[in-house]
């Protein structure tokens, strides 16, 4: 999305999909069941939606939206975050009843501003919904919870139950003060760049006791103007720091040499 114009990768929305296709994707991620009906034609063998479900009288509306869609699943930013523990209860039962009814597969994201923006409390969910299953935007939580504050060690191993049930992997890396960071190449030795390592690595070992076929891995690096990526000043007013669309290459990089040693 709103690449700069000195980005390498496709400027207009309908470069898009002969872009991603040409650089070696398989699939995408889109807003809209006819977005994804065009990127099916387009050749694309793999396509999920993503949406926003703010509220339980939303549920039907946004499920029944999808339903009948050619989409693989569909990843939700669930609720806001403040809920009570007898409406997240309620929210999560009537969402999970709903795609059910309409026949939508559903992965709840870990993302900040939502029910599942806090680990704990997406614990607690799942000892009552053990039928949930996520999509992992780690960065969310390794940034919004500050993981490095602590064992990290003890962090991981509690993460297990979400790790089991994740079918989708967001691929972005974040510090522990920005949601998201350049990496310097596949064997950036940073901290957090191998802290994300092993995150990952976690979630593709217990998928498998999850019962997941597949772990797609979707690059989601987004603009400055919708305050994820960091911008620097090179002389003529603040820009990007890096190329989104060669940044890219880099994480599914990462996430491959983790595949072969799986």
């Amino acid at each position: 999305m709103a690449l700069p114009q000195w980005s390498v990768g496709p400027r207009s929305a309908s470069d898009f999909l002969p872009a991603i296709i040409e650089a070696g994707y398989q699939g995408a991620q889109v807003f809209l069941p006819t977005h994804a009906a065009g990127a099916k034609a387009a050749g694309l063998a793999d396509v999920s939606g993503i949406g926003t479900l703010r509220h339980i009288d939303e549920v039907d509306a946004v499920l029944g939206m999808w339903s009948g869609s050619v989409v693989s699943s569909l990843t939700l930013h669930l609720g806001t975050g403040f809920e009570s523990s007898i409406e997240a209860l309620k929210l999560v039962e009537r969402t999970l009843t709903s795609a059910s009814q309409f026949n939508v597969r559903v992965l709840i994201e870990t993302h900040r501003g939502t029910l599942f923006q806090d680990p704990a409390r997406t614990l607690s969910l799942i000892e009552q919904f053990p039928e949930l299953r996520f999509t992992a935007d780690l960065s969310h939580w390794y940034t919004g919870v500050e993981m490095v504050y602590g064992d990290f060690d003890s962090k991981l191993r509690a993460l297990r139950p979400v790790f089991e049930r994740c079918q989708m992997i967001h691929g972005r890396i974040s510090d522990p003060g920005c949601i998201q960071v350049a990496v310097d190449g596949v064997l950036d030795p940073s901290a957090h760049v191998e802290h994300f390592r092993r995150m990952w690595r976690g979630v593709l070992d217990q998928c498998q006791v999850g019962g997941a076929e597949s772990m797609p891995f979707v690059v989601e690096l987004l603009p400055a103007a919708a305050h994820y990526a960091r911008t620097v000043d090179r002389g003529s007013g603040p820009e990007e720091e890096v190329d989104r669309w060669t940044q890219a290459n880099v994480l599914w990089e990462i996430f491959e040499g983790l595949e072969t040693t799986s």
